[in-house]
């Protein structure tokens, strides 16, 4: 079982890296509202006309896999 501390630390490094993926991610047209994640707890992502809510770990696999799509 994780300690406390240790899962902070992992949902810090997660948040982190979705606002680090959501600038990525603009030159590809999608749009992450990381406020949405951050004080509601889904991130609420638009890409190529559809709108997904979902919990940050979905948001960060999400988000991997825009960034990754060919230009």
């Amino acid at each position: 079982m994780e300690s406390l501390p240790m899962q902070e630390t992992f949902r810090q490094w997660l948040t982190h890296e979705i606002r680090q993926l959501s600038v990525t991610t603009l030159s590809k047209a999608a749009l992450t509202c990381n406020v949405c994640g951050e004080i509601e707890g889904n991130y609420v992502i638009e890409y190529k006309g559809a709108k997904l809510s979902c919990p940050p770990e979905q948001a960060y696999a999400y988000l991997q896999f825009i960034a990754q799509q060919a230009s």
